[in-house]
């Protein structure tokens, strides 16, 4: 169905919407780059484990660097989920603005009314911050490992996501479709 220009709180819907999908697009992007880090990290920690000297060491040369590498990608996931706060936050004033016109709760674009979109995005901004979270304990805690076991931990727990299953994937989808971009 095509859609006029789009005013008000359609507009608006539709634009944090994108946002959204957005902000999940780029932190898949930092997902996959923290996956390459964390790697490299437990390359360099499991066969650079000791000095020149033959000293065997926790902290191996180059080890920094990629910490520093993984801190810059725990920054931007922190703050893709801090604009999902944002969007959360706008979704919910767009909803208070619409009871507060006191109109009958309607369809925004095809069946959901204001307060599925709030649901959808409070729900998937509070699983990328859990997740966000998670990724900076990871970043704390990997330099420090001394065992191939913590290491494969951490790298698993990195590439799991815990926190994002398979329900985001729809609920974004749905969100999609309600919104007329898929």
């Amino acid at each position: 169905k095509k859609q006029g220009n789009l005013t008000g709180t359609p507009r608006k819907v539709r634009d944090l919407t994108a946002d959204l999908f957005n902000g999940i697009q780029e932190w898949n992007k930092q997902q996959l780059l923290g996956m390459e880090v964390l790697s490299n990290i437990s390359h360099i920690k499991l066969h650079n484990g000791k000095t020149k000297d033959g000293v065997e060491t926790h902290y191996p040369p180059g080890l920094q660097d990629l910490c520093d590498k993984l801190n810059g990608i725990c920054n931007s996931m922190c703050g893709v989920a801090s604009e999902m706060e944002k969007i959360q936050t706008q979704i919910i004033s767009l909803c208070k603005l619409e009871s507060l016109r006191k109109v009958e709760q309607k369809p925004i674009f095809l069946t959901w009314p204001i307060n599925s979109y709030v649901d959808v995005c409070s729900f998937v901004s509070q699983s990328y911050n859990r997740e966000a979270k998670l990724k900076v304990i990871i970043k704390e805690n990997i330099a420090h490992c001394t065992t191939k076991e913590n290491l494969m931990l951490y790298s698993a727990m990195w590439a799991h996501l815990p926190y994002l299953d398979e329900k985001i994937d729809l609920m974004m989808e749905t969100l999609l479709k309600e919104t007329g971009y898929r």
